[in-house]
């Protein structure tokens, strides 16, 4: 489901008009932004690069323990010995001052651990749980910013339209009071042509809101307030209708 979901938006991204203004943000881009900027993925990088430790863990107990030891002594005093000469045994004190050193490497290798094996299948199935959680943040990276970007598109429509509404309606409201002035219209159609007027702003507003929001989300992904969005190809809905009917 995911895959499909992904390979749907890749499309979609591959539907967007590349004849724009240097300053529009296509999908891609806010792609390749959200990977640097949404918090959310950066705790997720640094989740994963925890867990990869458990891979390096796991195999520590399986390899070769080696320890090396160094000690350096200095040593004072006398050494008393007897030594036999022509004239008979004779006591003999020598006097000492030296240093003393020793050094030590030692390698230890377990032949059979049944505990290390143990804790190294722990630790790379944990890692391998990591790398799947991470895949998965990733793919919901890419719907969130989906989400939020399609979001903004459509907002930016809806605006065009209701004020392409907001204009149709405004003529229609003075035809109606031209009409009403010269006797061939009513009060009625005054009053409602400018209900209707008064609704499609609203409308206006309201959409505006939408885009306002949606550019909001838009911005907490990737860490920058976009001056405008890449717009869809005309024949887009064409290029997704294989996708669509799956």
């Amino acid at each position: 489901m995911r895959l499909r979901k992904l390979t749907l938006l890749t499309a979609l991204a591959l539907s967007l008009n590349p004849l724009l203004p240097a300053s529009a943000l296509g999908f891609m881009e806010a792609y390749r932004a959200a990977l640097q900027n949404d918090p959310t993925y950066q705790a997720a990088i640094a989740e994963n690069e925890a867990g990869q430790q458990n891979r390096a863990m796991g195999r520590a107990g399986l390899l070769p323990q080696i320890s090396a030891n160094a000690s350096r002594a200095r040593v004072r005093g006398e050494r008393e010995y007897n030594t036999q000469t022509l004239s008979g045994v004779r006591n003999v004190i020598e006097p000492l001052s030296y240093f003393s050193t020793s050094r030590t490497v030692q390698v230890r290798q377990s032949v059979l651990n049944m505990a290390a094996i143990a804790n190294f299948r722990q630790g790379r199935a944990r890692a391998e749980y990591s790398t799947e959680v991470f895949r998965g943040k990733q793919n919901d990276l890419a719907l969130r910013l989906s989400s939020a970007y399609f979001q903004a598109l459509l907002s930016q429509h809806a605006i065009d339209l209701a004020q392409a509404k907001v204009q149709s309606i405004e003529q229609q409201l003075k035809t109606a009071e031209v009409q009403f002035k010269a006797g061939d219209g009513t009060v009625t159609d005054v009053d409602e042509a400018r209900a209707r007027r008064d609704l499609a702003q609203a409308q206006l507003i309201e959409a505006r809101n939408q885009l306002t929001v949606a550019m909001r989300s838009l911005q907490e992904l990737v860490g920058d307030k976009p001056v405008s969005l890449a717009q869809l190809k005309a024949d887009f809905a064409k290029q997704l209708k294989p996708e669509l009917e799956t």
